[in-house]
């Protein structure tokens, strides 16, 4: 699992690199602007014109004061989180393939010749023509071929590779990657095969996200993410305020405290916790119409930034045969786990976090029930 995470997470990389620089960049700015802004306009005398002098007396004020130093320890919370931002993505990325079924090794086949690259799995072939390769990047422990859209990274362990030959591998994959290809045609299919082509539009791309994120265990996981800063936002206001007892040097003893934290304790946590559990409310009940939003937005992304070359599908009883251009994928029967059939659309699951989305539109009804009975004939789950 470990080189598919790797891959994932080189795939993901720009949107991780944003995310985190975002924590630096409009997160912490924002935090301080606010926070000052708040400060000052509760210190600032009312009615009392408004100076650079005034503002100099304020932040004089403000530097040193117990408010301040929480404003320390939130920014140092920021940039802890900036810091483990890499691990947490890391974890995040193993758990989604660990639930893909990414934890069970499999022996994986790379055949590297001079008209592209061939993965094999126990289920699956794929081949991939040098020219549909953008770059080849190097990590510590791996070589990945970086397809030009979201598609696919391919990762390949060094460890693979015989010993004194990667230095020649760069060479000839230099030489190779990017560079115009003539390739000839894929064979013609079986005379008895159900074969259909159809160019993928965005809301073929957003059925598919609409379908992973309503399957039950992302639901759970929404609704506890849901509970989880319900929770973490109404203890907020209670914690802060411990803080800055904590902090004050010239603070009452805990005995002196408590009871002033007990008659503080419905203002300062039943309140927020109340105004946060009708947003936490209102995000449950309005589930469903964000997440088609999410599904159209996603599936314009999706569409944008992968090939626009036809899909072309070749079905029978060995497998699935996807034809886009030059690439090939082959998937056995016994590689399609489950099916999950829609008014528009047919999505198969793939082993291992795959799926193939099949518009209902390519096929006429003839096709459309040779389709049906295949898929009940091999799928198990169907």
């Amino acid at each position: 699992m470990a080189d598919v995470t790797e891959a994932s997470l080189l795939a993901n990389a720009p949107l991780i690199r944003s995310n985190r620089r975002r924590l630096l960049t409009i997160g912490l700015p924002s935090l301080w602007f606010f926070a000052i802004l708040g400060a000052f306009a509760g210190w600032r005398p009312a009615r009392s014109p408004l100076s650079f002098a005034q503002l100099g007396d304020f932040l004089a004020i403000f530097i040193g004061d117990i408010p301040f130093y929480l404003l320390l320890v939130i920014s140092a919370g920021v940039v802890l989180w900036w810091l483990i931002h890499p691990w947490r993505m890391r974890r995040l990325m193993q758990k989604a393939l660990r639930a893909a079924g990414f934890e069970t090794p499999i022996l994986l086949r790379y055949v590297i010749e001079a008209d592209g690259l061939t993965t094999r799995e126990p289920q699956r072939e794929s081949f991939t023509p040098w020219s549909h390769i953008s770059r080849l990047d190097e990590g510590r422990d791996h070589l990945f071929f970086v397809l030009p859209s979201q598609e696919e990274t391919v990762a390949l362990p060094k460890r693979a590779i015989p010993a004194g030959q990667i230095d020649s591998l760069r060479g000839w994959l230099g030489q190779w990657i990017g560079v115009a290809q003539l390739l000839p045609e894929p064979p013609a299919p079986p005379d008895n095969a159900l074969s259909f082509e159809v160019a993928m539009e965005p809301k073929d791309w957003a059925a598919h996200v609409a379908w992973y994120q309503d399957l039950p265990e992302l639901r759970r996981s929404r609704r506890w993410g849901i509970v989880r800063n319900w929770l973490l936002a109404s203890l907020a206001v209670p914690v802060l305020t411990i803080a800055a007892w904590a902090l004050d040097t010239e603070r009452l003893p805990v005995s002196l405290s408590l009871p002033i934290f007990w008659d503080l304790f419905p203002s300062f946590f039943w309140k927020p916790a109340l105004a946060f559990g009708v947003l936490a409310a209102l995000r449950l009940a309005f589930d469903r119409p964000l997440m088609r939003w999410f599904a159209g937005y996603s599936g314009a992304t999706l569409y944008n930034s992968t090939s626009k070359t036809p899909n072309r599908f070749v079905v029978d009883d060995s497998g699935i045969l996807t034809v886009k251009g030059a690439a090939t994928t082959f998937v056995k029967w016994p590689g399609v786990i489950g099916l999950a059939r829609q008014p528009e659309h047919w999505l198969m699951r793939i082993s291992r976090g795959s799926t193939l989305i099949v518009p209902r539109r390519a096929l006429d009804p003839a096709q459309s029930e040779r389709l049906e009975a295949l898929c009940s004939r091999h799928i198990q789950q169907a």
